[in-house]
């Protein structure tokens, strides 16, 4: 079994009038769905300092980008996460440490790179099949239709939508389906897991 980074969604918990919690949380089924791939995920807290300290000093494969939460950019309110996955990025590109990014992350990839995300309706807790014939599941309120120069795409949906992108030159992927919400586990989805961080 082998280490990886995974980031962490930001949810919001009010108590009453003077308490709040911001607190990083991942489903626990990427536990799980990692375990079939060889991999203990390792998580990243949307703290700068410690995470970075961890990506720094850990045996790390590689870093995912969970899904959850809306980009700043967008109407999000998780500044302390795009700041933190921007910074990875930054770290990982110039040493070609491997980043896969699921729905979020894939959309905080895409925005890093230049592109620019737009409202896809009825992507909403869907079903849909890609042009390949998978069907894949889908979860997420923005998208794109198009990429930039810097990155491959490599399926889309019927309608359009990209569902997965793939750097030109680094071992950096994005994919808008869920893999750790299937079950069971789909082999295919375990397969591209090993490939990319190369177990």
């Amino acid at each position: 079994m082998k280490l990886v980074g995974i980031t962490a969604r930001v949810d919001e918990h009010t108590y009453d009038k003077e308490r709040r919690e911001r607190r990083d949380a991942l489903d626990q089924g990427w536990a799980s769905f990692l375990s079939y791939c060889g991999l203990v995920p390792v998580l990243l807290f949307n703290h700068m300092k410690t995470s970075l300290f961890l990506i720094r000093t850990l045996p790390l494969v590689g870093i995912i980008f969970s899904g959850g939460n809306t980009l700043q950019n967008y109407g999000g309110k998780t500044p302390e996460r795009d700041a933190l996955e921007k910074a990875i990025l930054d770290h990982a590109m110039p040493k070609r440490l491997p980043i896969l990014g699921v729905c979020h992350g894939m959309q905080i990839i895409q925005h890093h790179f230049g592109g620019v995300l737009e409202i896809v309706p009825n992507h909403v807790g869907k079903h849909h099949a890609l042009c390949s014939g998978r069907m894949v599941n889908s979860y997420h309120t923005y998208g794109t239709r198009m990429t930039t120069p810097d990155l491959c795409v490599l399926e889309k949906t019927e309608d359009g939508v990209v569902e997965a992108v793939a750097h030109r030159a680094l071992p950096i992927k994005g994919l808008m389906w869920h893999p750790e919400r299937n079950l069971p586990v789909d082999e295919q989805d375990v397969a591209l897991f090993k490939r990319h961080f190369f177990i």
